[in-house]
């Protein structure tokens, strides 16, 4: 009976109080949806994607070659003890027409479409080609349009159709491939510079003497024992790259790549990356905010029932069960919040993300794996926060007697607040603003809650508009800032490159040039390497700033190009742990020497990497002149840039043409993940906030019934009254987001270098509109709450507020 009675007590307790309830079961659902969801993405596209590309075999090496491979050298690669399976393919770029529209297209070659060993091919619609004259289209991530099965491709292009045999090629099915698997701009040499659509067709129908490309994957038996003995697959990967460079006798043009340079792959890697480092910082910050929400609710919730706790005493109730009481209260309430969050985090946001990532990438459906670990951290410290926070307010209250819970808690003895010591200023105040002052000095508690709640709103909001900032501008900070170029072009030397060179000279669609030699290096030691790209320019005057911007990322000045620079990236030196005259060692890729160099300089930069040294430098390092392989060209307008292209194009020195607006386009695309992340921040932001300032909201007026109902009966208006209470809130919203603002910042900081990847980082400069949009939402939010606040003051029954509690 005594059992029920204190039951009846305790829901009882949840009921009168169920918007107190409602705003812990809130905010552990809140912080649990962000924690599980957020954590549980990363590895879940880790995991779909890994599978994607183990059940269809994407290729761990690629071997290139212009002038093809002999049977001999393809059956050297597939006797190598490390590898398991070989595909060789032919491979050209042609134009062609498909329904009066102009494409350049990819024809890759094979000999059984439909049982490929390495990059197996998907059917999506129709069947495989047969016959000389049939083809498959690689379904784009944008769909294939109006182009559908029976449509019939016509090569036009002079140069590419002597080495095709069916001129015409009649579509039959419609593929998915593991290489072709995102929308991301594929170069060529061909057309408009950039693949539309990728086709497979029997390889006899390609006339080439002899396959170019072949590609490769790694005997998974060699690569179990690989990484136990430690390294795994890298240490395999460079194991079997040397092993094909020691094949290649009669150094031939061989390229031997790995999946590293697929640009979908690298970019779906990054991608995730990305994602991982967000859900470094913002699940705890959820965390903190919660078990802060637990400690004021309950210690409010503790303080209003002093007279049930004292009558539960005399009752003969222990300590440990009147605390039982409060801990049913808030355990409950974050259980549910927790489990009800843990679902929907794993169910709702990974879905998302990736469905916001197929916008950019062709993947099957996310497949998700159990997460027992963050499961269990995710109900269990949620519950166990708002634990501790409930025993932390209620052990002081139940220690002490019933004689001195029975009587009302005594209020704050009145200070002189710091501004009265301001006497000219104090005077000028008038009698409500005076009050308002020292109401809100007076209970520093109650002060300090409000003020750390709406601090961690404001925190959260600051950082996710910082980092839509940064995310947004990425490509103005990296192409227009800092890349100046209009488009950069890469060339052999030999007989053509001279009318390159006149070419460019007397083109009146290039205003400026210069050329530069860039190549692949490793810096860093075994332990800590990356793969950057070497930069030479051919001139170290005034010049290069037309070109590339290199500045300071600390101080913002301009960095002076001499002959002795030596100047390194901002991502990579903080990596390495580098930076001025501090020596770093590198190597050209594949070479064994490594040479030494000291820093002269540290250079903002955020998509890729880049060791900028001068021609002299060069010299000294390799004893011979740079061999200048790119030309950065700065145009007359947007419109030159396809003028330019064509003209470049016929030149047979040029090996590739990059448009940077082309590069944006990409960047911009990829970056669409990144944008629904940061929009997914803001709206739990700004829920959080909601949540937050009702609480609190909702606890100061309840806790202050008789001082509102005793303005009343002194014959305060419903405004006036209102306004008393509201002024406080207001004023505490106000330092509290003060205070958000500037660890605002401090939590951008450490997010923004959370997401960044060895290629790409994003610039860790806030703007200004990230401060004004999360104050201006979190007045936004307070004024809204107000709004129902004051129906909840005008409900208030005087009589009853005023009635003694003694």
């Amino acid at each position: 009976m005594v059992m029920k009675a204190f039951s009846k007590n305790t829901f009882r307790t949840i009921k009168q109080s169920l918007g107190r309830y409602l705003s812990i079961l809130g905010i552990t659902f809140l912080g649990s949806v962000m924690f599980s969801g957020l954590l549980a993405a990363a590895p879940d596209m880790i995991y779909s994607s890994k599978n994607y590309f183990n059940e269809n075999h994407l290729f761990d090496l690629k071997v290139s070659s212009l002038n093809g491979f002999s049977d001999n050298k393809i059956g050297e690669m597939e006797k190598l003890g490390n590898v398991e399976d070989v595909e060789r393919v032919k491979t050209i770029d042609f134009q062609g027409k498909l329904k009066s529209e102009n494409y350049t297209i990819r024809l890759i070659g094979l000999k059984d479409i439909k049982n490929t060993k390495v990059n197996r091919l998907k059917l999506v619609n129709g069947k495989y080609p047969k016959e000389n004259d049939e083809i498959v289209v690689v379904e784009p991530v944008e769909g294939m349009g109006s182009i559908k099965i029976g449509d019939v491709l016509t090569l036009e292009d002079e140069d590419s159709v002597q080495f095709v045999e069916k001129k015409k090629l009649k579509i039959v099915g419609i593929v998915s491939s593991p290489e072709y698997f995102s929308n991301g701009a594929i170069s060529s040499m061909v057309g408009t510079g950039e693949i539309n659509y990728v086709i497979y067709g029997q390889a006899s129908n390609i006339l080439l003497p002899a396959y170019n490309e072949v590609y490769l994957t790694l005997d998974d038996d060699h690569l179990n024992e690989s990484s136990l003995e430690g390294g795994g697959y890298e240490k395999l990967l460079k194991e079997t790259k040397e092993e094909i460079d020691n094949l290649n006798s009669d150094e031939s043009s061989w390229i031997t790549s790995d999946r590293d340079t697929n640009v979908a792959y690298v970019g779906l890697k990054n991608d995730i990356e990305s994602i991982a480092g967000v859900a470094q910082i913002f699940p705890l910050i959820f965390i903190v905010v919660a078990a802060f929400v637990a400690l004021t609710t309950m210690s409010r919730l503790v303080d209003e029932e002093r007279l049930i706790i004292g009558t539960l005493k005399s009752l003969g109730y222990s300590n440990s069960k009147i605390l039982s009481k409060y801990l049913i209260y808030a355990s409950t309430g974050s259980i549910i919040g927790s489990f009800l969050g843990t679902l929907v985090g794993f169910n709702v946001l990974p879905n998302m993300l990736w469905e916001t990532y197929s916008m950019k990438y062709s993947l099957p459906s996310l497949l998700a794996t159990p997460h027992i670990f963050i499961s269990m951290i995710s109900m269990i410290g949620l519950t166990l926060v708002t634990v501790l926070a409930t025993l932390w307010s209620v052990k002081n209250t139940v220690r002490q007697n019933a004689a001195q819970l029975l009587t009302a808690k005594d209020l704050p003895v009145g200070k002189r607040v710091l501004l009265e010591y301001f006497t000219p200023l104090w005077k000028r105040l008038s009698f409500l603003y005076k009050v308002t002052l020292r109401n809100v000095f007076m209970d520093k508690k109650r002060m300090l809650m409000t003020i750390i709640g709406v601090m961690g709103c404001t925190t959260i909001l600051v950082t996710a508009f910082g980092l839509r900032g940064s995310v947004q501008g990425f490509t103005d900070y990296q192409y227009e800032q800092i890349f100046k170029y209009d488009v950069t072009i890469g060339y052999k030397n030999g007989a053509d490159a001279s009318k390159l060179d006149d070419f460019i000279k007397s083109s009146s669609t290039i205003k400026e040039s210069m050329k530069f030699q860039e190549m692949a290096i490793e810096i860093g030691d075994d332990d800590n390497l990356y793969t950057i790209n070497l930069s030479v320019p051919e001139k170290t005057n005034d010049k290069i700033k037309e070109f590339v911007t290199l500045v300071n990322p600390v101080t913002d000045k301009k960095i002076i190009f001499d002959e002795k620079s030596i100047i390194l990236s901002e991502n990579v030196a903080n990596r390495l742990n580098v930076g001025v005259n501090d020596k770093v060692k590198f190597k050209l890729y594949g070479d064994s020497k490594p040479k030494s160099v000291t820093i002269t300089g540290i250079t903002e930069n955020y998509q890729e990497n880049y060791l900028y040294i001068s021609p002299k430098v060069y010299k000294s390092l390799y004893s011979e002149e740079p061999k200048f392989s790119n030309y950065y060209l700065n145009l007359n307008g947007k419109k030159s840039t396809k003028n330019v292209y064509n003209e470049l194009r016929n030149n047979e020195s040029v090996t590739y043409i990059d448009k940077k607006q082309a590069l944006v386009d990409q960047i911009n695309d990829g970056l669409q993940g990144m944008n629904m992340i940061v929009y997914m921040l803001i709206i739990a932001a700004g829920l959080l906030a909601f949540l937050v300032l009702y609480n609190i909201n909702n606890i100061n007026v309840e806790e202050r019934t008789r001082e509102i109902s005793t303005l009343k009966v002194l014959g305060f208006y419903d405004k006036e009254a209102e306004s008393y209470i509201f002024r406080e809130t207001l004023l505490l919203t106000l330092f509290g987001c003060l205070v958000g603002l500037v660890l605002g910042y401090f939590a951008f900081t450490s997010v923004i270098k959370a997401i960044g990847t060895d290629f790409y980082m994003f610039n860790s400069s806030i703007k200004v509109n990230a401060f004004v949009y999360a104050t201006v939402l979190t007045f936004v939010f307070a004024y809204i709450i107000n709004i129902f606040m004051k129906l909840k003051v005008r409900s208030i029954n005087m009589l009853d507020s005023l009635k003694s509690v003694e």
